[in-house]
């Protein structure tokens, strides 16, 4: 009787044990849910298919660094080099995207000009750039005296 009597209490007593452990383990996925973005929306970045065409009296400028950045003076999110044809593209996006990019440029060549960026700061322009998303092609078009020969 006694041992008869024992094994459903054995029974209960490991189906509550483990009924505990799963309780325990469940903080734990919850956690491990909220940190790995279970339910939420993407974030990270990618390359897309987005391109930013810089231009000086309608003409293309080649070799100057785009750098796009979510707030005026914070850290770049990301940046691209334009080619011959005056266009920068393979930029990696963060997602999600913000609602607009603060722009800031640097001419890495000597190719016989140089960006003069105090001219485009005496403009008071702030290049700023709409999200990709909106529109994945966009131009700028750099204000008079901004680029200079050498």
């Amino acid at each position: 009787m006694i041992g008869h009597s024992s094994y459903p209490m054995i029974g209960r007593t490991a189906a509550v044990n483990t009924r505990a452990r799963s309780l325990a383990l469940s903080p734990a996925l919850l956690l491990l849910c909220i940190f790995s973005g279970c339910g939420s929306p993407e974030t990270g970045t990618s390359t897309s298919n987005a391109s930013v065409s810089v231009r000086y009296q309608g003409q293309p400028i080649a070799d100057v660094v785009v750098r796009l950045h979510s707030e005026l003076n914070g850290p770049p999110l990301t940046q691209a080099i334009t080619d011959a044809s005056g266009n920068a593209s393979q930029f990696q996006l963060p997602s999600p995207e913000p609602p607009k990019y603060f722009v800031t440029l640097e001419s890495v060549s000597d190719g016989g000009w140089i960006l003069d960026l105090n001219a485009i700061e005496r403009t008071g322009i702030v290049l700023e750039l709409s999200s990709f998303n909106l529109n994945p092609i966009q131009n700028i078009e750099l204000p008079p005296q901004s680029v200079q020969p050498l």
